[in-house]
């Protein structure tokens, strides 16, 4: 949970806010990257979640299901890059690399739960995700249907009530649960304290 909490959260902010770096920082052929970061933030979301998911592989020792899952997403990547890429250029690229790592997610999640079967808590991880995916794409319909709004000004104002609407969302739902916000509010209160307190627990 805390995983996908923090990694979701940040990559919501990546995406919601690449759009007005690239306009404040960039020549306007840069401007359209923009539209590929956000499946770029979530393909390298799924390639950690993949990671995190292979326990019950390294636990058993059968290693060799970690060249498999690698071999079938470099499969998947190569065959979508030859659809997509001639006919959408990077986003075609971008799709590809999201497609592959959804399958080597898949099959380390399979393989992992086949081996050493673990009860993971799925509901909240995958709540919060679906959140952050509607937030976003509310964001982006706004844009597309409001043209005031793609200036960075009002831009950046409606990413920030986003962001605000994602934690809002994610915490009424309980999908960060009373204990884990209670954690969050003490380290924001006093941040050092509670280093110094989570140093001295694992020491």
């Amino acid at each position: 949970s805390w995983l996908v909490v923090i990694t979701v959260s940040v990559g919501l902010v990546i995406s919601l806010t690449v759009r007005d770096v690239l306009t404040v920082m960039s020549a306007s052929a840069f401007w359209a990257a923009a539209g590929i970061v956000p499946v770029i933030v979530f393909a390298y979301f799924l390639q950690a979640c993949a990671d995190f998911f292979n326990f019950g592989i390294l636990h058993k020792g059968e290693t060799q299901h970690i060249a498999y899952g690698t071999l079938l997403s470099v499969i998947v990547i190569i065959a979508f890059s030859f659809l997509l890429i001639p006919r959408f250029g990077g986003a075609g690229a971008a799709w590809a690399t999201l497609l592959s790592f959804a399958v080597r997610l898949a099959y380390f999640y399979h393989a992992s739960q086949r081996l050493f079967p673990i009860k993971f808590l799925l509901g909240r991880p995958i709540g919060t995700v679906a959140v952050a995916v509607t937030v976003y794409l509310v964001y982006w319909a706004a844009l597309q249907w409001v043209p005031i709004l793609k200036e960075v000004f009002w831009s950046l104002g409606i990413a920030g009530v986003s962001i605000v609407l994602f934690l809002a969302v994610i915490t009424k739902l309980s999908l960060i649960s009373p204990e884990d916000q209670k954690a969050i509010a003490g380290f924001l209160k006093s941040p050092i304290k509670v280093w110094g307190e989570i140093r001295g627990s694992s020491a």
